[in-house]
């Protein structure tokens, strides 16, 4: 099977027409976490995940499996992640491309003042504010967003924005006390939440009335 490999902090949009997926059965995108090993700031840790995230979901959409790993290079120290995608839809080309105006945008071009790049930023903090979704295919990375929330980004955050945090903890009360609906409670067919030390499991059907 052919497999394409795909390096979305070196890739161009521009680039994407020449990418030819006629034969590809799997394509092996790398999305690099710059803050993960690099800072203590858990706020960014956290913007990295829901970045990567939200592409990851997006791709994941147009293809028919994805799985995830993270891996560690020793030239240039930095994390990223390996999202495998298998049976590409034509739907794929598009997805990639959209992925491509937010993170291309980071580069020094001004391509960040954009409208187009505005409306997919306003979709990944949409996006943010949803988490988590229902069924994600890469659940992994939302609860990775939310271990750092939770365990670091809060303290900065009730300490910087405390407006912020409490309008948060007023729709997450759990927060408060160090857990958060895990991404896997689709999968495990009841409400998961987990902490630093517990975790809670929540049959829905208990709740209903």
């Amino acid at each position: 099977m052919k497999t394409c490999e795909i390096d979305i902090s070196s890739i161009a949009r521009e680039d994407v027409k020449n990418i030819d997926l006629s034969n590809v059965h799997i394509a092996q995108v790398y999305i690099t976490l710059w803050s993960v090993g690099v800072t203590n700031d858990h706020r960014d840790i956290c913007e990295d995940y829901v970045e990567a995230s939200w592409a990851a979901e997006k791709l994941a959409a147009a293809a028919g499996h994805a799985e995830v790993t993270e891996e560690y290079l020793r030239e240039g120290n930095k994390t990223r992640l390996k999202i495998t995608l298998t049976n590409l839809k034509p739907l794929f080309v598009e997805s990639l491309s959209e992925v491509l105006v937010y993170f291309g945008a980071w580069r020094v071009d001004g391509s960040d003042q954009t409208e187009e790049f505005k409306a997919v930023q306003k979709a990944v903090l949409d996006y943010e504010e949803s988490l988590p979704p229902p069924n994600p295919a890469l659940p992994e990375l939302i609860d990775g967003y939310f271990a750092n929330l939770i365990n670091g980004a809060y303290y900065q955050i009730r300490a910087d924005m405390p407006d912020i945090y409490r309008e948060q903890i007023g729709k997450h009360p759990e927060r408060e006390l160090g857990f958060y609906k895990s991404a896997y409670s689709g999968r495990l067919g009841g409400n998961c939440y987990p902490g630093a030390r517990v975790v809670w499991y929540i049959q829905a059907a208990h709740f209903l009335c």
